[in-house]
């Protein structure tokens, strides 16, 4: 099941299907220098193609380009199959191997080598300090991470990677990666109120999951929109709309109720026309 990723902050998305789909970035396009600024990230997990499921739990590689007077706050993934829910990721130096011996072990050259930064940009790595498994089914899992904006003026991509450490760049699949999700960068003293521009949706894993009989999905929307709240079933096809209208600011919640479908894998969506974000849930009978 594909699910087109909408949203204008990106210039150039490779998301692969695989093991590692990058499904949308909510990054600000707008910030002043010295801003602390924060991007949230949906990454999709799924089985390889080729091998099948993976029951090795690794450790989760995030790559990050950004420019050369960025500092890098905190990295951290939460999701279902993240132990504890906020599993933070602590920097990986060029000189440093990762924590699992394969193919690629120094990450931030073999990064630069295949995505070149240029003169202006360089690759950062973290590593996650937890492990997950990787491949054992379809799940989604949120990655959030925080900047404090350099002093250099101007337009700049920022690039975003994800894999593990016990992958390589043999396979598409193996590795999704965003370039150039653009933001403009201007002076604070030549601001009056500088804006910043908040991400406009947020969609929560739906509570409890797995389900039987129903199941709470909770939603947050910064700003009035017309949105749509739907679900999925394995195949694509639209099973029920939870929610289809205009909307004030706030935050709300949506009860699924599967009267009459059949147990198994699920997904639902939230767009506002211009980002959709998309999460998996199951239902039990």
């Amino acid at each position: 099941m594909k699910f087109k990723v909408k949203t204008g902050l990106i210039a150039l998305l490779l998301a692969l299907t695989g093991c590692y789909t990058i499904m949308s970035i909510d990054q600000p396009d707008k910030a002043s220098t010295g801003e602390k600024i924060n991007v949230h990230l949906q990454v999709r997990t799924e089985p390889d193609p080729q091998y099948g499921l993976d029951t090795d739990p690794k450790n989760q590689i995030v790559g990050l380009m950004i420019p050369n007077d960025w500092v890098v706050d905190s990295v951290y993934f939460q999701g279902n199959q993240i132990t504890p829910a906020e599993d933070y990721c602590t920097y990986l130096p060029p000189d440093s191997a990762d924590a699992y011996p394969s193919k690629v072990d120094y990450w931030t050259d073999s990064l630069e080598a295949h995505f070149p930064s240029g003169p202006d940009r360089h690759w950062v790595v973290y590593q996650s300090v937890n492990t997950i498994l990787p491949n054992a089914d379809t799940t989604f899992n949120d990655l959030y991470v925080n900047f404090t904006v350099g002093q250099m003026e101007g337009t700049f991509g920022i690039g975003y990677f994800v894999s593990n450490a016990a992958l390589d760049f043999d396979e598409d699949y193996y590795y999704s990666v965003s370039l150039d999700n653009e933001i403009i960068i201007n002076n604070t003293s030549a601001i009056k109120n500088p804006k910043i521009i908040p991400n406009s949706i947020y969609l929560s894993q739906n509570y409890p999951n797995p389900f039987n009989p129903n199941t709470t999905i909770n939603y947050k929307l910064n700003v009035k929109s017309i949105i749509r709240l739907s679900v999925f079933n394995i195949n694509g096809k639209e099973v029920a709309v939870l929610v289809d209208g205009l909307k004030n600011p706030g935050e709300y919640s949506a009860q699924f109720k599967p009267n009459g479908l059949p147990s198994g894998i699920y997904f639902y969506t939230l767009t506002d026309g211009t980002k959709k974000l998309t999460r998996k849930m199951i239902y039990l009978r």
